[in-house]
């Protein structure tokens, strides 16, 4: 946590933590004193005490976002929706930076958009893994708004974070969207 607090002394960014705890209670009561701007928590580890958490975090006047694996099925979520600031889709299974795309979880962001618009949800919907040249133009075509991008996406493409930056942005064809 100590990094954390580091990082909010110099920067000016928004930090987003994404937990992939199972205690996440018990994170979540730390990062609230370091106020950070949104913490995004796994749907599979919060299904006792999802409320409590949520309004916790809400209470604190930080956002709040809910993960969701792959192989979890999409009404999960259903009682959560209207509380989330963010829908964050993990579109490979979680732990291991660099996986193949689970290809059903475009599918999974298509739904999620849909159910938003139809019911007027105002969270953000993001794809979380394997977001990279390949996978971009499908992802932002289902409906996500935010892309989490790492070795795929950004950091191998170039050792300049500068021109990796640009080259993602091409890939994307960022100034379309």
């Amino acid at each position: 946590m100590e990094f954390l607090i580091d990082i909010k002394k110099i920067s000016t960014l928004p930090i987003d933590i994404h937990l992939m705890v199972e205690n996440v209670e018990a994170v979540v009561d730390k990062l609230l004193v370091i106020n950070v701007d949104t913490i995004t928590i796994p749907i599979e580890c919060i299904v006792s005490n999802a409320f409590r958490i949520v309004r916790k975090i809400k209470n604190a006047n930080i956002k709040v976002g809910v993960a969701i694996n792959p192989i979890t099925p999409i009404h999960n979520l259903d009682y959560i929706l209207e509380e989330a600031d963010k829908i964050s889709v993990l579109t490979f299974d979680p732990g291991i930076a660099g996986q193949l795309l689970v290809d059903s979880t475009i599918k999974k962001i298509s739904k999620l958009a849909e159910i938003r618009y139809k019911n007027g949800y105002l969270f953000d919907l993001e794809a979380d893994g394997s977001c990279n040249e390949k996978n971009f133009h499908k992802m932002i075509d289902a409906g996500i708004s935010q892309c989490v991008v790492g070795s795929s996406g950004l950091f191998n493409l170039d050792n300049n974070i500068n021109y990796a930056w640009k080259k993602m942005k091409g890939y994307m064809n960022y100034e379309n969207y």
